[in-house]
C-alpha cells in the first residue's frame, strides 16, 4: 500500500501459525530520483532489516527484500516473539 507520503507500506499475514490473524509490516520509502530505498518502519523489529535493505539497494532487487523480510517475521513467531 502506498501511503500519503510516498512511502511504501508492506503487510504480511499468515506468518504465525498459533495467530493467522496477527500482522507484520514493513515501510520503506524510495529515495527521490534514486533506485535506493530507504526502510522506515519495522513491526515487529527484524533484527537483519537493516543488512536486508542494503542488500536490495546494492542489487535493486525489492522482492528478494520483500521475501526476506516474510521469512524473518516467519522465524520470529517459531522463536516465540
Amino acid at each position: 500500500m502506498k501511503t500519503e507520503d510516498t512511502s511504501m507500506k508492506v503487510w504480511f499475514t499468515l506468518g504465525d501459525a498459533c495467530e493467522m490473524d496477527r500482522e507484520f509490516s514493513c515501510t520503506i520509502r524510495g529515495e527521490e530520483g534514486s533506485t535506493r530505498y530507504q526502510l522506515i518502519e519495522c513491526e515487529p523489529a527484524v533484527r537483519e532489516a537493516g543488512e536486508y535493505m542494503r542488500e536490495c539497494n546494492r542489487t535493486d532487487d525489492l522482492s528478494k527484500f520483500v521475501r526476506k523480510m516474510r521469512t524473518s517475521f516467519v522465524r520470529l513467531c517459531e522463536s516465540g516473539n
